[in-house]
């Protein structure tokens, strides 16, 4: 993927499959009408968690997010015991109606409020032991349908 993909600035939908998202030129960070964004395969080899964090940040009129096997230079660093050493991604987007985030490991996935959710699917085939699932849910508290995927049973 070329750096010029942020000069689209009219985008209302964007889906990328395997491909990588190079670090954003400043001043052209999000989409500002982008209202469904899919990611599948995709990887953030420059600027990592934080290239993902402000491309949805700075798309305000994002409803619809599908993360699917996204990679990051983070994850170099995890521990494949216990899956800890994820850089922390934290999703703001006001407007986010349906949210879907398919991971090997759960990435410590956090969300901030999220007023108008109506879908939340989360599939990880790992996940941290120290995940705040309470602070999870907690943030999607609106939300009329949730599917959790998670292989072991949840810490207590």
């Amino acid at each position: 993927m070329d750096v010029s993909i942020f000069s689209c600035r009219e985008l209302t939908f964007l889906d990328l499959i395997g491909c990588d998202i190079p670090a954003a030129p400043a001043g052209l960070v999000g989409f500002p009408n982008l209202t469904k964004l899919y990611l599948h395969g995709v990887g953030f080899p420059d600027n990592g968690v934080r290239g993902l964090e402000e491309l949805i940040a700075e798309s305000p009129l994002l409803q619809v997010l599908w993360l699917d096997k996204l990679w990051f230079p983070e994850d170099e660093d995890v521990d494949e015991q216990d899956a800890h050493g994820f850089e922390e991604l934290v999703i703001r987007a006001p407007n986010l109606r349906n949210l879907r985030i398919v991971s090997e490991y759960d990435n410590g996935w956090q969300i901030e409020e999220l007023p108008c959710i109506e879908k939340v699917e989360i599939s990880s085939d790992n996940y941290t032991t120290n995940r705040d699932f309470g602070r999870l849910l907690t943030r999607v508290a609106r939300v009329r349908e949730l599917s959790l995927k998670m292989p072991w049973q949840l810490p207590m």
